[in-house]
Order: structure tokens, then sequence, then C-alpha cells
């Protein structure tokens, strides 16, 4: 019942953290109060069961003598049950542990994963008003004038984007019954160079509006693979029926983020009031006017729309995709914590159960003139046996969950044995502490305490 009541308390006072930390709404509230009378007789079940195992595992060993000090058991008593529950908490730990530095290894290399343009200092700025859509070149010339703004461009996507607008792209030598669908974006010229984009071949649109809206296109790598084709430029395709003839290929990007594949992407000049024309601007700001900049680009945008001025920074929605992802490594990390906690306490509780029936023994090897080193390996040699069992048992375990999870991931790490050797290292030295200290206690005690009786 007391343990039931601190778990309460505890859980009270972590539950705010906790919502904070993985972002969560959870609350004792929500539980009905049916559930919560029925935990009663649960946890009431749970201590009579927890006395009586140990009551009855005591009743069993044999009994050399009952003196005012206690009971003195057999020297060497050995406990199958309790050593199987120390061996798997090895192995959870030791799981536990291996995957939170793999989850951290990948989650470090998403965040650190080029994402084929340049993200730093660029603004988005959504343009939801219809009519001030169509006057987007005016407004794009406008924003041009703010001061700390180095660049502006256009486009129907923001950054990162769910890219919901596909045609189906037909060329020569695909044949009536082939065809392939491909995400389109509208930009305007300046887009590329701006954004930090690469041609790999080709040329860029240029400024004749009327003929790039007209019959012209870009594609990236992955539609230029996805129409089976050597080098894309100059070849006519259709695009939904419509002849159109690639201009130029740029590198692969991350449009989306870098949880899904990079898509096959077409760009096209759009004019004003099509479901794929630019609605979105995007501006590269100088680092040292930010503050002064956003204030102008409010100012202007005032002068055009009664819409709120909405923007912000690419960098940080592309940061704020990985929140998920930091959330989990929090959260294993958590478990990684408790599990070693435990594991670690009841490896405490064991060495110090089986050093309390080796103290005798411990100080006859000790008047014989037994070494520190005999002492450390008599005490450590069966703890290290039952945890060298678990590292075999572990390690394949926590290799093949790992290998299961990250798998959801097309862009991912190789796993390596570092971590899983990281692990077993690090449970190792932990384990090595706990009885270096039981043979420190063990060493300070006085052999005739033990050897003379009472």
């Amino acid at each position: 019942v007391d343990a039931a009541l601190c778990g309460i308390i505890i859980i009270s006072l972590l539950v705010p953290y906790l919502n904070r930390l993985f972002d969560l709404s959870l609350s004792l509230r929500v539980i009905p109060v049916g559930r919560a009378l029925l935990a009663i007789p649960i946890l009431m079940m749970i201590g009579l069961v927890a006395g009586i195992l140990p009551a009855l595992s005591i009743s069993k060993l044999p009994v050399q003598t009952l003196g005012g000090s206690g009971i003195d058991f057999k020297v060497g008593q050995r406990s199958t049950l309790r050593q199987l529950f120390i061996g798997m908490q090895y192995v959870v730990t030791l799981v536990l542990l291996a995957s939170t530095f793999i989850v951290f290894q990948q989650y470090s290399y998403l965040k650190s994963l080029h994402l084929g343009f340049d993200a730093e200092q660029l603004l988005h700025i959504a343009v939801d008003d219809r009519q001030l859509q169509a006057e987007l070149t005016t407004l794009k010339a406008e924003v041009g004038q703010v001061s700390g703004v180095t660049g502006v461009t256009s486009s129907s996507e923001d950054l990162p984007s769910l890219l919901q607008n596909a045609f189906a792209f037909n060329w020569k030598g695909s044949g009536d019954d082939r065809e392939v669908t491909i995400n389109v974006v509208g930009v305007d010229q300046d887009y590329f160079d701006l954004v930090g984009i690469e041609l790999t071949g080709g040329t860029n649109f240029t400024h004749s509006f009327s003929v790039d809206s007209a019959r012209s296109l870009i594609i990236n790598e992955k539609a230029k693979d996805a129409m089976n084709m050597e080098s894309a430029v100059g070849e006519d395709v259709y695009v939904n029926g419509r002849l159109r003839h690639v201009i130029g290929v740029v590198k692969d990007h991350h449009h989306t983020t870098p949880h899904s594949e990079t898509s096959p992407l077409a760009y096209f000049i759009f004019p004003p009031g099509l479901r794929a024309s630019p609605d979105n601007l995007l501006l590269r700001i100088e680092t040292k006017n930010v503050a002064l900049a956003l204030n102008q680009l409010e100012d202007v945008w005032a002068h055009h729309s009664t819409d709120p001025f909405r923007y912000n920074f690419v960098d940080d929605a592309y940061a704020q995709a990985y929140r998920s992802d930091q959330r989990f490594t929090a959260l294993i990390s958590a478990f990684t914590f408790v599990a070693i906690l435990i594991s670690f306490v009841g490896l405490f509780g064991l060495i110090s159960f089986s050093t309390a029936l080796r103290l005798k023994e411990i100080s006859i090897r000790r008047v014989l003139g037994a070494s520190h080193l005999n002492i450390l390996r008599l005490l450590g040699k069966d703890f290290f046996i039952i945890y060298a069992m678990s590292v075999l048992l572990a390690l394949p375990i926590a290799y093949f969950f790992a290998q299961q999870w990250i798998t959801n991931y097309p862009y991912r790490i190789e796993i390596q044995i570092w971590p899983l050797l990281a692990a077993t290292l690090c449970c190792f030295l932990v384990s090595v502490v706990v009885v270096f200290y039981h043979l420190q206690s063990s060493m300070r005690a006085q052999p005739k305490d033990y050897l003379m009786g009472e």
C-alpha cells in the first residue's frame, strides 16, 4: 500500500514534466473511477504474492543456527530464480541501452542530412489571399525592396511540402499504355538561384513569361530516372496530354522531409489562378537585419491584404519535422535509465545477499592469506557468468529490433557494432563498480567477528 501511494504521488509529480517533454496531454483525471477502484484489490494481491514468495523461499533454506542475530543460512546457497531475474534485467538493460545509442545515432544523422538546398535564413510567407495571388509579381517586387532582403522568389509549394499536385507524364517511346505520375511545382524564374538548387543540365527558365509558361519545364533527376531518360534535356513530354519541352534538369533535393524519399518533380511557370500557381513567397534575408526586415515586411503586407501576416523560417520548419524523432529518443532514453536503475538495484541486492552468505568463507580465505583479487574473483564470477550469457542473448535481440525499426527510414545509418559494444561495456563497468564496492565492504570486516561466533 505504501509503495502504491508513493507511486501515485511520483506519477502525479512527473506527469506535467512528461507532457512538456514528449508533447503529450496525460492526466490522472481521465482514469475512470471504476478502474481506479479495481486497482486496489490488484495492488493488494501483488503485495500478498510479493510477501508470500520470499517467505516460501526462506522456509526451504537449511538452517544452521537460530541465534539472537537472526538466521544463518548455508554458505553457498544459490537461487536459480534470483539469477534468472538478474539475467533478464541485464537483457532488458542491454537491449534498451544499445537501442538508445542507435536511435540517437539515426536522429543525429537525419538532422545533419543535407537537404539539397540552402535552408539558412530562408523565410516563407504564405499568400492565401486569392486577390493578392493575382498580384504576386507586384508584391514580390515591393518585398524585394525591404532592407535586409537579398532575394525573393515565388512557388506553389512551401518548404517542406506535402506535394499535393501531380500530373500524368508520357514521353516518346513510352507507349500509350505507360505513364508516370510526377509531382508538379509552380515557380518563377528566380526560384532555383534563390533556394540554391543546382542545375545538372540544360538551362534555367528565361524571363520570357509567355514562352516558358506555354511549353517549358524543368525536372529533377528522380523524374528523369522515372522516365528512363539518359539526358532529358531537349526531350518532349506530354503532361496531361499537352506537349511540353524539357529545358533543364536539377539535382534532387528534399522538398518533403527526409522521413520520405525524394520525389520525382517537374517545375512549371504557371500564370495566376491555376491550382498549381505560385501562392508562397520565399525570401533570403540577412542575419543581422532579421527583426527590422520582419517589421518592414509586415508593413508591406498590410498595404496589400487584411489577412494576418504569417511567416516561418524554412530551417525551423524542417527542425519541427524532427520533433517526433526527438521525443522518441527522449522516451527510449527515459525507459533505458529506469531499466538500468532497476537492473543495478537488483544486482546490488543480489551481491549484498551473496556476500552476507559468504562472509564466513571470505573470513577463512583472508586468514589463510587470500588476496583482494581472489576475493574479487569469488564474489564476481557467478555474476559475470550471468552477464556474459545475458550479453549473448541481448545483442542479437537489440540488433534485430533496431534493424526492423530503422527500415522505416529511407535515409538511415548502417547499424555498426560499436553501439552494441558500448552498451556491453557500460553495463560491465557498472557491474564491476558494484562488485568492487562489496569487496571493499567485506575486506573492512574483521574475520574474528564471523569465525568466533557470539
